[in-house]
């Protein structure tokens, strides 16, 4: 008699931790709503005005506004063989041209940085007005 109330209870236990582990307890997702995939390598379409808001307030030198940007391209990033889409932008300076990168991740703009040896070869720069029109008024 014992043994069958202790293997009710650990049936009941076993129950209830399961549903918990399926969604269905407390710390699950809400009925009806599927968890939200976000993929990494979503294609940043609005690339040109997001980079052109996020660098008005990083760069202080007027001349840099007047850049070249590339399209996105899905490249390795760092010492990593993961791709993400990255924006080759390269700024005409005085002193020799200086490219960067802006490195997204979900479709969001996520590092400013600058771009390593090779990485922005070949990149299909085109004028940026976008930026141009983002240049303060000082």
């Amino acid at each position: 008699m014992r043994s069958e109330r202790l293997s009710a209870i650990l049936l009941s236990v076993a129950l209830a931790l399961g549903g918990c582990s399926s969604g269905l307890g407390f710390g699950g997702p809400k009925r009806g709503r599927p968890d939200v995939v976000v993929d990494s390598n979503l294609y940043p379409s609005n690339y040109r005005t997001q980079i052109a808001v996020m660098l008005q307030t990083l760069l202080t030198n007027r001349s840099d506004f007047n850049a070249l940007i590339a399209p996105p391209m899905l490249k390795p990033v760092a010492d990593s063989t993961n791709l993400h889409y990255i924006v080759c932008l390269q700024f005409n300076r005085p002193e020799g041209p200086k490219t960067k990168v802006v490195i997204y991740l979900g479709g969001t703009p996520t590092q400013y940085i600058d771009a390593m040896p090779g990485q922005c070869d070949g990149a299909p720069y085109q004028p940026f007005p976008e930026l141009l029109a983002e240049m303060p008024h000082r």
